[in-house]
């Protein structure tokens, strides 16, 4: 199951014209002090806004260049915090939400946003926890509010 949450930035006060948004690894923290699990103990798992998937083996192609084999566990669950304006049909196709936390932006392929990037986090967890986690929807959308 993937959750997407509203996240504050601030200016970044060494790069004019940047921004700094919540560290992925001081909310995963968070999210452990909560008593909620990411995905991210699996790194051949991966969800994407259609799939869920998990790589069976690596093969090896000309030039080396190592590709995975992914076997499509299922359909994914999102949800998105209704302050973003946007909702899961309107995210861009085979957008990939990876396994754990995310903090960046998601692009946005049709409604009033179509063609921006929306700024916003995101957590991925087994879809069995997907309702107690989403019970602590309004104390995990706060950790992605503190910038440092």
């Amino acid at each position: 199951m993937i959750l997407i949450f509203p996240v504050r930035s601030i200016p970044h006060p060494d790069r004019p014209g940047k921004v700094k948004i919540p560290d992925a690894g001081i909310v995963q923290r968070g999210l452990s002090a909560l008593g909620c699990k990411c995905k991210n103990d699996d790194p051949l798992y991966r969800e994407t806004k259609e799939s869920r998937l998990k790589s069976r083996a690596l093969v090896l192609f000309a030039g080396s260049r190592a590709d995975p084999i992914e076997v499509r566990l299922g359909a994914a669950t999102i949800w998105v915090h209704p302050s973003l304006g946007f909702t899961k049909d309107q995210i861009r196709d085979n957008w990939s939400f990876g396994n754990g936390v995310t903090c960046g932006g998601i692009s946005i392929q049709s409604g009033p946003l179509a063609g921006q990037v929306v700024p916003c986090a995101w957590i991925v967890v087994d879809d069995a926890d997907g309702p107690a986690v989403l019970a602590k929807a309004a104390q995990i959308g706060q950790l992605f509010q503190v910038v440092v």
